[in-house]
C-alpha cells in the first residue's frame, strides 16, 4: 500500500551506528517533487486496482474523495484525499489485533495529515541533528541500515 510519509514523519531518521541521518524528500508543499509524487502514486493505485474510490466524505470540514485498499489478513485502510490535489488529509486503517487469533478483536488507526504549508513545514523541522552525523539520502540510510537499527 502507499507509502504514509505525512508531514508529521518529518523529522530525520537517523543511523546512531553508522552516525547517519536522512531527512524525507516528500515533505513540503504541493509544488515539491515529494508532494507531487504522493499525489502520482495516489493515482497509479486507483488506476491499477489497488485502490478504489468509494464516494466522498467531510474531514474536518473538508470535503475529500474516499478511497479504500484491501490489504493482507483482512485489514482494510481508507485514505481521504483532497479533491483537486490528491494530497492526503486523513487515514483510517483497521485490522484484526491478531492475525492468529480472531478472538483477539481489532486495532484501528486514524491518521490526521497537516497541510503542507511553511509554518507546519518549519514546526516539523529537526532542530538539531546529533554532532558527528552525516546526511545521506533516504536511499542510501536504508542501504546502510537494512535492519532498520
Amino acid at each position: 500500500m502507499l507509502q504514509r510519509d505525512a508531514l508529521m514523519t518529518a523529522l530525520a531518521a537517523l543511523d546512531p551506528v553508522q552516525q547517519l541521518y536522512a531527512i524525507p524528500s516528500n515533505v513540503g508543499p504541493n509544488d515539491l517533487p515529494g508532494a507531487a509524487a504522493d499525489a502520482q502514486q495516489i493515482k497509479q493505485e486507483l488506476d491499477s486496482g489497488t485502490a478504489t474510490e468509494d464516494g466522498t466524505a467531510t474531514v474536518d470540514g473538508q470535503p475529500t474523495i474516499k478511497l479504500t485498499f484491501t490489504e493482507a489478513q483482512g485489514s482494510t485502510s481508507t485514505l481521504f484525499v483532497d479533491p483537486q490535489t490528491y494530497q492526503p488529509v486523513q487515514s483510517l486503517s483497521v485490522g484484526p489485533a491478531n492475525p492468529q487469533d480472531p478472538s483477539a478483536g481489532t486495532d484501528t488507526t486514524t491518521e490526521n495529515w497537516l497541510p503542507a504549508t511553511a509554518a507546519n513545514i518549519a514546526n516539523a523541522q529537526l532542530a538539531q541533528i546529533p554532532a558527528g552525523y552525516t546526511q545521506v539520502s533516504q536511499t542510501t540510510l536504508e542501504k546502510e541500515n537494512p535492519a532498520g537499527r
